[in-house]
């Protein structure tokens, strides 16, 4: 197994975005220990267990306008939303807007990442019904 290991392309994963680094290291330290077979597996999970995370916790930027003497909030999530990240973004919106945008009259949802595809979890919890 040492002859498969290409360091040099260990370092540009880890150049490239370091959070990569971790199915890496969970695949070889699963496969020294148990075997190829589980060593596989935790890569997947691993993997998995990030792309879950990173769908569930969108970035959000909070953009603060004046539109006729009134506050107006622009909230723009930067993906899409889904069942998992409703319910952060509606606390991150509220807990924002109570400790730093209390003046604000209106807050807009500006949807340019969100897909055509939300799921009425997404919706409910928006308050778009």
């Amino acid at each position: 197994m040492a002859s498969m290991i290409e360091i040099h392309e260990i370092l540009e994963i880890y150049r490239t975005k370091r959070a990569d680094i971790i199915p890496f290291l969970a695949t070889f330290i699963v496969s020294l220990l148990y075997g190829l077979e589980f060593g596989i597996l935790a890569g997947i999970v691993s993997s998995f267990i990030m792309t879950l995370y990173t769908t569930s916790r969108p970035q959000i930027d909070f953009d603060l306008e004046r539109v006729n003497d009134v506050d107006v909030l622009i909230v723009t999530p930067d993906q899409s939303l889904n069942y998992s990240s409703a319910e952060y973004f509606k606390s991150t919106v509220m807990k924002r807007v109570t400790r730093e945008f209390s003046s604000v009259q209106y807050i807009f949802i500006n949807g340019v990442s969100i897909t055509k595809s939300l799921d009425v979890t997404v919706v409910k919890v928006s308050g778009f019904i």
